[in-house]
């Protein structure tokens, strides 16, 4: 229960200075900018009938993942096929971790990673024994380059 009074407007402070950290700085403006922008492009070069393009997905209904962008295969289920995570340079190598764990658990075939500071993505392949330094998807004939503004 809620009380009135001084002690409630602290705890609504408190809250509220936390938000204004998590969503107002410009790292997370310009990556949540980036992955709408990713998204929006991404659902325009793939076949809606045959993908459906989220920002800030979950890969099923009881995890708490949520990759900047996620691609769903439409069928007789909906699943995951495809994550794109953005970040900075410094945080390439942990999500590459993260990342490889987050195809295991739900059967990707790719996960993208964007370097915005290096303008360069990373592909993790299900099949490829390394990673790979590229922007081809398993998308025929669409490259990740098309969805982002590159000057």
């Amino acid at each position: 229960m809620l009380v009135a009074g001084s002690t409630f407007k602290v705890q609504i402070q408190v809250i509220m200075e936390a938000l204004s950290k998590n969503w107002n700085n410009g790292i997370s403006s310009s990556k949540k900018f980036l992955s709408r922008t990713i998204t929006h492009r991404l659902s325009h070069l793939l076949d809606s009938k045959a993908y459906e393009v989220v920002f800030e997905g979950h890969l099923n209904t009881h995890d708490e993942n949520e990759p900047d962008v996620v691609v769903y295969q439409r069928g007789k289920e909906i699943k995951p096929v495809m994550a794109i995570e953005v970040c900075q340079h410094s945080e390439v190598s942990p999500m590459m971790n993260k990342a490889q764990s987050l195809m295991e658990s739900f059967g990707l075939t790719d996960f993208f990673i964007y370097d915005r500071d290096t303008l360069g993505w990373t592909n993790l392949h299900r099949e490829a024994k390394s990673l790979i330094i590229s922007s081809s998807s398993i998308f025929k004939n669409v490259s990740l380059n098309e969805t982002v503004l590159v000057s």
